[in-house]
């Protein structure tokens, strides 16, 4: 099991890997056949499966040698480990269920975020319609779903507003999404400890690249990390 769910996890996150990078250009990810960026080689079937592709290939474009960037089969392993953690924590849960969309959202806007630091609309009401139906099957928790989505929701939309945009809108959006999966105070954990992340990444990118630096990666890593350890971390912080 834990393999296919491995197999499974990579395949959905080289699809979403697309859709984050195609969805902010506005280009099809449904329809059109992948290329190489730089020579335009419509690729073969055989190089467009995840990981096992990149190895094959080396890591560069069979026509023009191009490097491949890293981060598609990165990504995916991560996902894929990611996937199998949830299941040997959770099983076939609600859990499990939850977190495996979650690993999924996060691919999509981690891809979207870094290449045009935006996080599209469409991208977001997808994940949120997903995450809701699977929450429906947990009816005595969807009050606290409610609480710690609007709670979230409405603090970071009010440091927006008071701080004239430190934080965009569509991070905003996000963690809307996360309070309703994580609730209270779990929310509030993922929130503090991405904004570590996000001055750890600020201080060791900015020396690197003059672009804006992503929020949205800082916020997927903290996100998983308190959603395997957010409760100990709580009852390590109370006691």
């Amino acid at each position: 099991m834990p393999v296919l769910l491995f197999i499974i996890t990579a395949c959905f996150a080289s699809f979403c890997h697309v859709v984050g990078y195609r969805l902010p250009k506005k280009q099809s990810f449904i329809v059109g056949r992948s290329c190489c960026e730089q020579c335009h080689t419509v690729l073969k079937p055989v190089e467009l499966i995840p990981i096992l592709s990149y190895i094959l290939l080396r890591g560069r474009c069979r026509h023009c040698q191009k490097l491949i960037p890293l981060l598609s089969p990165f990504l995916e392993v991560l996902s894929g480990l990611l996937v199998v953690a949830l299941y040997s924590v959770y099983g076939l849960s609600n859990a499990f269920f939850l977190g495996f969309v979650l690993v999924l959202l996060f691919v999509t806007i981690s891809v979207s975020d870094m290449y045009y630091q935006l996080i599209p609309n469409r991208i977001l009401l997808f994940f949120w319609s997903v995450i809701f139906i699977i929450c429906s099957f947990e009816p005595e928790l969807l009050f606290m779903r409610i609480v710690g989505s609007a709670s979230i929701f409405l603090f970071l939309a009010l440091f927006a507003w008071l701080s004239h945009g430190g934080i965009g809108g569509g991070d905003v959006k996000l963690y809307a999404i996360i309070g309703a999966v994580l609730g209270l105070p779990l929310a509030f954990v993922s929130l503090f400890l991405a904004t570590l992340c996000g001055f750890v990444w600020f201080f060791v990118g900015r020396a690197s690249t003059t672009r804006e630096i992503p929020f949205a990666p800082s916020i997927a890593i903290a996100t998983m990390v308190t959603y395997f350890y957010g409760e100990a971390f709580l009852n390590w912080y109370t006691h």
